[in-house]
């Protein structure tokens, strides 16, 4: 009798697993779909594109507060699944409309993304005994970010055509999300709540999509960023102040 109550318990959880990131994928393949379906039709003039983007993904972040506090629809069958792949496609379709058209470099990114996901995810699958969550995350960020630094210092130091400023914002992004793919691996697997989230398995996937479409989009205007960095940077102070004094006077 034990040993079939083990089995079952093995097989809800993995039928737990499957669904989570099975979803998650499917969401993921959805939205790079549209980005190359989307691509192909980048004769809509940009402006049209800026405002479609902002009312989807408006849109989506309303029915997903609606969908958060609500739990009438979280822990009913099917609205938890309709509202969640409803939110996940203006997601993936408002990104899809924000993104300028994607080339092959550019999907490269993707690789990078999962590969992020999948290691952060593995990372939160294991627990020291009698460690406790934050602390565990706290620890695996600290060395995360220890391994980030001296990988650039490595690199700054031995390769003369790596481009360091895109490598920086690259390890920025990759140490910022730690801290937060660990704390939501470990709601996945139990470990905040001592108990898996069985009934919001769809907003678990929704969670990891957005995950997917930040760092992605992240990724692609990295170019912006460290523009944008050189901008606000101490070197410029002075220059900004005397545009700003200039149109003051």
């Amino acid at each position: 009798m034990s040993d079939f109550s083990s089995g079952l318990l093995a097989l809800l959880k993995y039928g737990f697993y499957l669904q989570v990131f099975g979803a998650a994928l499917v969401f993921i393949i959805v939205s790079v779909l549209l980005l190359l379906f989307l691509g192909e039709l980048k004769d809509i003039p940009r402006d049209a594109s800026c405002w479609a983007a902002i009312i989807l993904v408006s849109l989506a972040l309303i029915l997903f507060n609606v969908y958060v506090n609500v739990l009438q629809f979280r822990r009913k069958f099917p609205a938890n699944w309709i509202f969640c792949c409803t939110i996940a496609f203006l997601l993936a379709l408002g990104n899809a409309f924000l993104l300028p058209a994607q080339d092959g470099e550019d999907f490269v990114w993707v690789l990078e993304v999962m590969a992020l996901m999948c290691l952060y995810l593995l990372l939160g699958l294991w627990l020291p005994p009698q460690c406790p969550p934050l602390l565990y995350i706290a620890l695996t960020s600290f060395i995360i970010c220890a391994l980030v630094f001296f990988c650039l210092l490595f690199l700054y130091r031995n390769c003369e055509e790596c481009n360091m400023s895109v490598l920086c914002v690259d390890g920025a992004m990759w140490v910022g999300m730690c801290p937060i793919m660990l704390f939501q691996a470990q709601v996945i697997y139990g470990y905040q709540q001592t108990i898996r989230p069985y009934f919001d398995i769809p907003l678990c996937s929704v969670l990891l999509l957005i995950d997917f479409i930040a760092c992605y989009t992240f990724l692609t205007g990295i170019e912006d960023v460290i523009m944008a960095v050189e901008i606000f940077s101490a070197s410029n102070q002075k220059m900004m102040g005397d545009v700003a004094s200039f149109y003051a006077a």
